[in-house]
């Protein structure tokens, strides 16, 4: 798997964008600590590393 490719987003009901929950956070270092290096769209114009979140 290329990381650099790996994006997460996670979305209200209505579609507003929204940074995943501590609990989702976790689960998804705990698959793959890689994951740490994906993508996170945490609103319409900003992107950060899920470690910096």
């Amino acid at each position: 798997m290329d990381i650099e490719q790996l994006k997460i987003i996670a979305v209200r009901k209505n579609g507003e964008i929204l940074p995943p929950c501590g609990r989702c956070r976790e689960f998804m270092f705990q698959v793959n600590n890689e994951n740490l290096e994906a993508d996170v769209l945490v609103s319409d114009n900003k992107v950060v590393k899920l470690k910096e979140l």
